[in-house]
């Protein structure tokens, strides 16, 4: 467990405005977040988003649950970044405290 995973899981065991079905978002859904730079925030992501949060988490890895080869979108500089891998794990846990976890739910 690590703690990306486990704040999604505190999100559904706290059913968050009353729901238990909270996870991480694919890549492909926070790269639909993507905006040309928008002149007046700086931001690649939509005005309606929260500014603070540059750098989100997504489910996908480059290899199965693996967090230190998770990618997150970074929407103060417009890029897929894949995150550090084991080696490197002073650098990781630098970018683990600044990534965010924007929990998503399924809607059908």
């Amino acid at each position: 467990m690590n703690i990306i995973h486990s704040r999604v899981l505190d999100l559904n065991d706290d059913k968050f405005c009353g729901y238990g079905n909270w996870r991480l978002p694919t890549l492909e859904e926070l790269c639909s977040l993507m905006r040309k730079e928008d002149e007046r925030t700086g931001m690649y992501v939509d005005p309606l988003f929260d500014h603070s949060k540059k750098k989100c988490w997504s489910s996908d890895s480059s290899t199965a649950h693996e967090v230190e080869n998770a990618y997150y979108v970074d929407f103060s500089d417009g890029v897929i970044v894949l995150g550090y891998g084991r080696n490197e794990v002073s650098r990781y846990e630098i970018v683990e405290a600044i990534n965010y976890v924007k929990a998503v739910r399924n809607v059908k």
